[in-house]
């Protein structure tokens, strides 16, 4: 296996583990809970991680049809509860890995469109004056768009922690860390 491959997958199962212990602290209405209107909750966020990862890995490189509404992962206000959402975590990953496994060295290189929803896509450029120039898609190496979702997925991941941390019941320590 390539070694990138590796470390997406192990960085993204530790991040995955993190999320998880994170559900065991927070009940089906904690999930959804926004500190602000303008906020994300622990909820939203991993329908967004979920959407981001079928995107990029099953579509993109996996060639499976785009079936993403963006827009619903942060307009979403409750529907499932965090076992529900660790399921759908997981589905994605365990559909991600076969693909990301057969990868090769010459495939790392290769240049794949990656495509959005035109309504999301607008919704994304809303504010570029040249939105009507812009493609619906951008084109990455298959190596950049795993590099991206590591970082994407460490980023939220990070978000998913201090929300629960916010607002769990208890002042307990949620990972092995004091800090």
């Amino acid at each position: 296996m390539v070694d990138v491959v590796s470390y997406a997958i192990q960085a993204m199962d530790s991040d995955l583990a993190k999320i998880n212990a994170s559900f065991q602290r927070l009940s089906a209405e904690t999930v959804w809970k926004r500190l602000r209107e303008s906020t994300n909750s622990v909820g939203n966020l991993c329908l967004h991680l979920a959407g981001a990862e079928y995107q990029r890995i099953s579509s993109a490189i996996g060639g499976k049809p785009l079936i993403r509404e963006r827009t619903l992962e942060f307009t979403a206000d409750g529907g499932l509860t965090p076992a529900e959402l660790s399921e759908k975590l997981q589905r994605v990953r365990e559909e991600s890995i076969p693909i990301l496994r057969q990868l090769t060295e010459q495939d790392m290189e290769r240049e794949i469109p990656m495509y959005f929803q035109p309504d999301d896509w607008k919704r994304m450029y809303r504010d570029n004056p040249n939105f009507d120039k812009i493609p619906a898609y951008s084109s990455q190496s298959i190596s950049l768009i795993i590099l991206g979702l590591v970082a994407h997925y460490s980023y939220h991941t990070g978000q998913i922690v201090m929300l629960t941390k916010a607002v769990q019941d208890g002042d307990e320590q949620l990972l092995q860390w004091k800090h």
